[in-house]
């Protein structure tokens, strides 16, 4: 028997006929044919088809079968939110007498009609995140991650497009990924889920194995496929009363580091914070270690027992309860996973360290011990206790209210202790999904405090880490091109309240890029408030010294500030963010006014921006002539009223219809930067 069933304009079809085959239609146009459903190895043998699928309906499909003697594989695809988005899910079940060796499991195989596709993915480095690459699908490739960050290497995300329309594939998972793409006569066919790379798990009789799930979504276009996907995103994201508020937080970082953070620095910046509208002050690495002011984080990452008392003489929780007397919610960093090599928990607690002894990485971390991997292995109960004692000592002490979880190192193929409760070929997988449910555990036990997820900025980040964390920061540089460059990419995959970033921080380090001083006289205001609605497309925060901050300046972020607070929130919390360009690029090359729409219901702020030389004028300068935003999905024949949002907004409001605004647009802007919105009359 035949399944099918349809979601927004999109019609997803099974036969079970031929090992089943899998189909894939956009209104009349079929974007995947009839092809292949599976792409699993077992035993060393590869299988494209069941030998008795069996298909069921509901809220979807389900296809159900034996695939080996013994081994059943269950394939389940249901739609996500409310558009073209699908959800492909794979189990594998033991019924048999004996282990069987699974060494790849694809949730998700298809094959593109015959066309000229072009496909759209993104590399991904330190400062070098959703660096657009296009190609086309005329030669096979192989999209993969195999440092064991999702987001080091490549982005889990592909996008394909043609005459026929769009189709993006996005793996949910936070480790070693792939996409694989093989042109053929009959088509491009495609195969996403879990990198093989230096993987297996060894299936037990009675036991089952899930497969990473896979996120596939399309649409008439590129865009309007990642919206499809976005949402999808978006309806998985944790919600609570605490995320939702969407504060905007300080950070102490970039200015200070570990060397110039303390107590009174810490405590002037929080009592500074309240003044300007912040709500959260966050104390990011430098608390924990030897009570020396010459204590460096990285290299006893791990050791949280002890609080670096020379720079915090009254502890995290005395620094907690003083930034709460001074207006600020507290906030603080931590590294739960990672281990450094002068760490006292390496030795203390040997048995949960992550190892890789039979085959180490090529460029250990230590070369006097391999083996050795530098985090805790959470595919171990031991390490899961051990971290989540972690987490709820911090919280014991200091009632935090928002926490940045950061991951600084490379698992690649992850730990081969079969001591710790998974297999010498599956120990990454079996660290993550440790990590998803702590995260998920934690989440319940304390609802009040939001969960950030960074790793070395953005070198996580993932439609899996999003269902199990509030928001992932997106990069640590932030300089206006460089920080729009990232979100324009990002936007590809997150939805707005998924996403953290800062404009434009002050570095106490030496970056060619990063030059912002706010009290340079060259900063003019213009240049300033491009920084600042920079980020008024998703949550954010700043990183500057603010008692240093000069008074016309403090001025200026207040009112900027309540703008986010009160026009801009709302959009973020259940928003869609459309990109109006081509992206910029942090080379300096691309488009020189990236533009950008935040939608929700009736509400659409538009932004742009205006690019200069990198060298100058911190890379933003006025586009000779001006430049205009042209809206898109507005409803034809309604009437909508633009408001200006700025400080020094004068004047009333235009009313045009919509089909006019999408026609001549918001123009000519003058200035670097432009912020309205479109409400209905």
């Amino acid at each position: 028997m035949t399944g099918s069933f349809s979601a927004a304009s999109a019609t997803l079809g099974f036969d079970p006929g031929n090992g089943g085959t899998l189909r894939l239609s956009l209104g009349q146009r079929d974007l995947l044919v009839p092809g292949p459903a599976l792409s699993l190895t077992i035993d060393g043998r590869t299988v494209t088809g069941w030998r008795d699928a069996r298909v069921s309906g509901g809220s979807g499909l389900q296809v159900t079968g034996s695939v080996a003697d013994g081994i059943v594989a269950t394939l389940s695809i249901t739609q996500v939110a409310d558009g073209a988005a699908f959800e492909f899910q794979m189990t594998l079940h033991n019924n048999s007498g004996a282990p069987v060796r699974v060494s790849a499991a694809d949730a998700f195989a298809g094959t593109l009609a015959p066309a000229d596709w072009q496909a759209l993915s993104f590399a991904s480095k330190w400062g070098g995140e959703f660096e657009p690459e296009a190609f086309a699908l005329d030669q096979p490739r192989e999209i993969e991650v195999r440092t064991g960050r999702s987001s080091l290497g490549q982005s889990p995300w592909l996008g394909a497009t043609s005459a026929l329309g769009a189709v993006v594939v996005a793996p949910v998972w936070s480790g070693n990924w792939h996409i694989g793409v093989t042109p053929g006569t009959a088509g491009v066919a495609l195969a996403a889920g879990l990198s093989p790379w230096k993987f297996w798990h060894d299936l037990q009789p009675g036991a089952t194995f899930e497969a990473p799930a896979v996120l596939v979504a399309v649409g008439s276009d590129l865009d309007a496929a990642t919206l499809a996907l976005t949402r999808a995103v978006g309806a998985r994201l944790p919600r609570s009363a605490a995320s939702e508020a969407i504060p905007l937080e300080w950070n102490h970082w970039w200015p200070y580091e570990d060397k110039e953070i303390n107590e009174a620095v810490f405590l002037e910046n929080a009592a500074d914070a309240t003044d300007l509208g912040f709500a959260v002050s966050t104390l990011d690495a430098g608390w924990f270690g030897a009570a020396d002011a010459e204590t460096f984080w990285w290299d006893i990452r791990g050791d949280f027992a002890e609080e670096n008392l020379a720079r915090f003489p009254h502890g995290i929780q005395g620094l907690a309860d003083g930034v709460r007397q001074r207006g600020q919610r507290f906030g603080i960093w931590m590294e739960i996973e990672a281990v450094g090599l002068k760490a006292r928990v390496r030795h203390e607690r040997a048995d949960i360290m992550a190892r890789r002894d039979g085959d180490p990485p090529e460029t250990p971390l230590d070369p006097d011990d391999p083996g050795f991997l530098g985090y805790v292995c959470l595919g171990s109960a031991a390490g899961q206790a051990h971290v989540h004692q972690l987490l709820e000592t911090l919280v014991e002490k200091t009632r935090c209210e928002w926490i940045k979880i950061d991951f600084n190192l490379d698992p690649k193929a992850g730990c081969d202790c079969t001591d710790h409760g998974h297999g010498a070929g599956d120990g990454l997988y079996a660290h993550y999904r440790g990590l998803y449910a702590l995260y998920d555990a934690f989440r319940a036990a304390h609802p009040e405090i939001i969960v950030e997820a960074c790793a070395s900025g953005g070198l996580r980040i993932d439609a899996g880490l999003l269902r199990h964390v509030h928001c992932a920061f997106l990069s640590d540089p932030d300089w206006v091109p460089h920080h729009l460059a990232v979100v324009h990419g990002a936007s590809h995959l997150l939805p707005p309240a998924a996403i953290l970033h800062w404009p434009m921080s002050e570095w106490r380090g030496k970056h060619p890029r990063q030059t912002l001083s706010l009290r340079d006289p060259a900063l003019t205001e213009d240049m300033f408030d491009t920084i600042i609605r920079s980020a008024f497309m998703h949550r954010f925060g700043l990183s500057w010294r603010l008692p240093d901050l000069p008074e016309k300046w403090r001025v200026r972020l207040k009112a900027q500030l309540r703008i986010y607070a009160e026009e801009v929130v709302p959009l973020v919390r259940n928003g869609d963010l459309r990109r109006l360009s081509p992206p910029p690029l942090r080379s300096g090359g691309g488009e020189r006014q990236p533009r950008f729409q935040l939608s929700s219901g009736d509400r659409h702020l538009l932004l742009g921006f205006s690019l200069g030389p990198q060298e100058e004028t911190l890379g933003i300068r006025p586009a000779e002539g001006g430049f205009a935003i042209v809206p898109r999905g507005l409803e034809a024949g309604r009437r909508y009223r633009l408001r200006e949002l700025s400080p020094d907004a004068t004047g009333e409001p235009v009313v045009r219809t919509g089909d006019e605004w999408m026609r001549d647009g918001v123009g000519l802007i003058t200035g670097s930067s432009y912020a309205g919105v479109l409400e209905l009359v």
